[in-house]
């Protein structure tokens, strides 16, 4: 089977099992990270056979709403998927998807994973949790799990707060990880991408801060 078809059928697989997902992992989700991989490959090279596999099946186990380690469980799907395909580079692309989620990747430098093509599979799919598009996803995925919007004791709303009370809430994690995604991207073309979305982002998390505290401040 030619790659062109072979890439094809996967997609029409991931298709099938991503559609229903609404934690903001869906199949939408894999058609806007291959687009911004495409750019970044536009510029930065890469190889589109190891790179678009890999982002259609990256969050695959997420169909089955296995969302804990699930690098790890979506490469044995994968796995399973691409032996079935004879895919001529299943290796490199559930190498890839194991570790897309990694922050470090000193350890694997002198393997044989593609950290080329893994780094492009991260920038596009960290670029896509951030700006407009990635406010919506954040509180999808939020909602989805039962996680509020905001707390009353998040340190972006109150000056005085105890730092021995831990909050969580979907406001903390812009604070926690997407302001953090700029400095974690890998190719100048995806901190070009990245550059407006996280303006963006901050000036929404401004305009909402202010309005809590209006809110707060009628009460009073």
């Amino acid at each position: 089977m030619k790659e062109d078809d072979l890439t094809k059928k996967i997609e029409s697989i991931v298709k099938k099992k991503m559609g229903n997902e609404s934690s903001g992992h869906d199949y939408l989700h894999i058609k806007r990270v291959i687009g911004i991989a495409k750019e970044i490959m536009n510029t930065h090279g890469g190889n589109p056979s190891i790179v678009i596999p890999a982002i259609l099946l990256h969050d695959i186990s997420m169909s089955d709403r296995r969302y804990n380690d699930h690098p790890v469980k979506s490469r044995v799907i994968a796995q399973e998927i691409l032996s079935k395909l004879s895919h001529p580079y299943d290796k490199q692309i559930v190498q890839i998807i194991q570790h897309h989620e990694s922050l470090s990747l000193e350890k694997i430098i002198d393997t044989d994973i593609p950290v080329h093509e893994l780094k492009i599979l991260q920038d596009a799919d960290r670029i896509d949790a951030i700006g407009a598009i990635g406010i919506g996803r954040t509180f999808t995925f939020g909602g989805y799990f039962g996680v509020p919007m905001y707390d009353e004791l998040d340190p972006m709303i109150i000056e005085n707060y105890d730092p021995s009370i831990v909050s969580r809430s979907t406001l903390t994690h812009f604070y926690d990880k997407l302001f953090k995604i700029y400095d974690w991207l890998h190719f100048k073309k995806s901190r070009e991408i990245a550059s407006q979305r996280i303006d963006f982002m901050k000036k929404f998390t401004v305009q909402f801060i202010k309005e809590i505290k209006e809110d707060y401040s009628e009460e009073n």
